[in-house]
């Protein structure tokens, strides 16, 4: 009795420090997304601009929506939510952030529904399966698809299929016990459909319900509605896919021999992507290692679905869903790969993170269920509770923190980049980093492109506050010159076809303590000509506050004309929406031409 309550303790002891880890996952990633956040449109969704402002000039249609987008995905409802975010949020990526989060929240909900209904043998093992799906669903890893907003499609495609694939395992459920319900399949079907329309690969949601129907055996009455309905909407999901032009292809991407060495160009890059996609992000640092979960998975399910096809062997409520989504996710995965298997080497990366966590999230709760039911046999439940503890508290915490590293220097210059946009020079070089590689390649500059109507209904970076100051008169009366240390350090001129400059210099608040955050430039006639925010030092996650003075950088863009021979003064913003001055004033000098 004694050796028991021992043990109990040591597991709820265990327990609370697993939920504090799993907390600090999720404070962590919000804390990330909150300072790497950023305003307006980035890579693909300055594409979805088209279809934006067809629709704010009147010149396109809703059902425009449900076009191809990328050659092969219908992003109807993520296009339908640009609309709310561009009308009525103004492009602040605020709307898109929440729906990712509410959407991620709604599949943890599910996931601990389905648990409680999973015959555990104790809560505790319930709420165990809840923190490891609180750090899986909320970790730094999908950083990327939290920020770029126009990847809240990864969330909402792995959300509707998850969402789909619960309703179905009700249905099935109640077939098998002679009263199934034809609310639940069409509901299964509605998000089925959501998922599909959300992503190209929401439609393995569809393949997998039809999976699960012969599987575990429905009527064949059942079996063929389902097997109608995938059939109906993949042709309807196709229709005039096949009538696209072809794709552009860059010749220097496929290797010569591709076609010939179907060995080393087609089998051994398929199987070194599935170890890439599903071993993410332990892939990235340790192929070999990532691959041997990435196989040992794929296997274990292969071992489930052999048991319940041949030995019919019978899962329960909680089992069936976690087969389902993990099913889902290998799907997805298989097919991606596919399709770039020319681009092998991008499997590991931040945007397919959403569907590999979710199908680990399916692998590792049916492996703890069975686990669990393996009697007085104890070591399974051991070996799987093992495997989730270093998969949720060393693998991903890690691999998250190193991603928000990355990403805070690859946002902090799409920030200064919008900057340019604000002060009407959107030169190629100064907003390059928020294209996509296609763009950036081709020199397609989108950004210039729409400034018209990010500047009229004032979205993206005109929205922000210090945008409206540009153009604005300063009295330099009322500034305090003695706050602040700083100075105009560095500007080079645009390039050709631009006026502006970027400027360079450091800014810190004597009186806080902490570097000014927000600059703007000003001309001899104190008007506002250029504005600039502070940059982050490489590496860097923290909070602005803890900068030391000599790293109070900070970046910028000034607007002058091309005859302008005067000075700039620069200008910080404190507390208060006070001005403090910084150095003296300069001339941005130009090239002799």
């Amino acid at each position: 009795a004694l050796l028991k309550r021992l043990s109990n303790r040591f597991v709820e002891t265990g327990l609370v420090f697993y939920a504090l880890i799993a907390m600090g996952v999720v404070l962590s990633t919000f804390w990330f997304i909150s300072i790497n956040h950023t305003v307006g449109p980035f890579k693909d969704m300055w594409i979805a601009m088209e279809f934006i402002r067809s629709i704010f000039e009147g010149n396109g249609h809703f059902l425009d929506a449900f076009a191809f987008h990328g050659g092969a995905h219908r992003l109807a409802f993520p296009k339908l939510l640009f609309l709310v975010e561009y009308g009525v949020f103004k492009g602040t990526n605020i709307f898109l952030i929440a729906v990712s989060v509410v959407t991620q929240c709604t599949v943890l909900l599910l996931f601990t529904g389905m648990s409680l209904k999973g015959n555990f043998a104790s809560r505790r093992q319930c709420f165990f399966l809840f923190c490891m799906a609180v750090i899986f669903l909320f970790n730094a890893t999908q950083l990327e698809n939290f920020i770029y907003t126009f990847d809240t499609q990864w969330f909402l495609t792995c959300g509707f299929a998850v969402l789909a694939i619960a309703f179905f395992v009700y249905y099935q459920q109640g077939v098998q016990r002679g009263r199934g319900s034809l609310a639940s399949l069409l509901l299964a079907f509605t998000a089925a459909t959501l998922s599909a329309l959300s992503s190209f690969s929401g439609l393995c949601c569809w393949l997998v319900l039809l999976l699960m129907a012969l599987i575990f055996r429905l009527p064949a009455r059942q079996v063929f509605t389902v097997l109608l309905g995938c059939v109906l909407f993949l042709m309807a999901y196709l229709n005039g896919f096949f009538s696209q032009p072809e794709p552009e292809v860059n010749p220097a991407n496929i290797p010569s021999d591709f076609v010939f060495n179907v060995w080393e160009h087609v089998i051994f890059r398929y199987f070194r992507w599935i170890g890439l996609y599903f071993g993410s992000p332990l892939s990235r640092e340790n192929f070999i290692a990532g691959s041997i979960f990435a196989y040992s998975a794929i296997f274990f399910l292969a071992t489930v679905l052999a048991l319940v096809v041949v030995k019919r062997c019978r899962l329960n409520f909680f089992q069936q869903f976690c087969l389902g989504i993990a099913l889902f996710g290998l799907g997805v995965g298989l097919a991606t790969g596919l399709g770039r298997l020319i681009f092998v080497n991008i499997a590991d990366e931040d945007r397919f993170q959403t569907v590999t966590l979710t199908f680990w999230l399916g692998v590792y709760g049916l492996a703890f269920s069975l686990a669990s039911a393996a009697g007085k046999q104890k070591w399974p439940q051991y070996i799987v509770t093992l495997l989730i503890l270093f998969w949720s508290v060393i693998v991903l915490p890690r691999a998250g923190y190193k991603d928000a590293l990355a990403h805070t220097e690859w946002f902090d210059r799409v920030r200064h980049g919008n900057l340019a946009l604000a002060v009407g020079q959107p030169e190629f070089h100064a907003i390059k980093w928020s294209l996509i590689l296609g763009d950036k390649n081709k020199r397609i500059n989108r950004p210039a492109m729409h400034a018209d109507i990010l500047k009229r209904e004032g979205w993206a970076i005109f929205s922000d506050p210090l945008a409206g100051m540009f153009g604005m008169t300063i009295s330099t009366g009322s500034v305090d010159a003695d706050r602040c240390v700083g100075t105009i350090g560095y500007s080079k001129p645009l390039g050709p076809g631009y006026s502006g400059f970027v400027v360079y210099g450091r800014a810190w608040d004597s009186r806080e303590a902490e570097a000014v955050r927000e600059i703007i430039l000003i001309d001899d006639n104190e008007m506002v000509v250029g504005l600039a925010k502070v940059l982050r030092p490489k590496g860097y996650v923290g909070a602005l506050s803890l900068l030391e003075q000599e790293d109070a950088r900070w970046q910028g863009y000034v607007n002058v004309p091309m005859a302008y021979s005067g000075k700039i003064q620069a200008l910080g913003i404190v507390s208060g929406g006070q001005f403090c001055k910084l150095g003296k004033a300069r001339v941005l000098s130009r090239p002799e031409t």
